[in-house]
């Protein structure tokens, strides 16, 4: 995963993973654009999605997936209500799109779900129980190098920070 330059204007983060799905060893790229519903957003959570990146003048396609970081501790109807009222809305929603957020007030206790083209994806997980189960501590950077052709480097001694140490919550 790797933030992209504002420069760029689009999308906000870049994911790369091996997709044994496509052939063994093939590498896939995805762009990210992240949104934050937070105690500003007065509205429910779709009608603040089709405010912001679903709206008619954003016109992102099936390779770009909308993130919708939701920044407080709330109720969150049900995913597949939240699906309906999107389709409902606006039929010509291309993107994936996948709410993640904190369901602990305390513990680093998250909830991360897809809820749109369809309802897939609803995992709920303790981000430093996963970190420590998967032995966590490095950083994979990846560059599109001039020819278009994608660099990565892994580095173990480069540690990896959470982050609210960032200030990007």
């Amino acid at each position: 995963m790797q933030i992209v330059d504002d420069k760029e204007g689009s999308p906000d983060i870049r994911t790369g993973c091996y997709d044994k799905k496509i052939r063994d060893n093939d590498f896939s790229i995805q762009d990210v654009e992240v949104v934050a519903y937070d105690d500003n957003s007065p509205e429910k959570l779709v009608d603040f999605l089709l405010r912001t990146k679903l709206s008619d003048n954003k016109d992102y396609d099936e390779l770009t997936t909308i993130l919708c970081h939701i920044h407080k501790i709330a109720q969150i109807p049900s995913l597949r209500e939240l699906n309906l009222h999107l389709l409902e809305k606006n039929p010509k929603i291309k993107s994936p799109v996948v709410i993640l957020g904190k369901t602990d007030p305390v513990k680093e206790v998250y909830r991360v779900a897809q809820i749109y083209p369809s309802v897939d994806l609803d995992v709920t997980f303790d981000l430093i129980d996963e970190c420590k189960a998967r032995k966590y501590n490095g950083v994979l950077v990846l560059n599109r190098s001039a020819k278009g052709t994608l660099d990565f480097k892994y580095n173990p001694e480069e540690k990896h920070y959470p982050f609210e140490i960032l200030g990007l919550t």
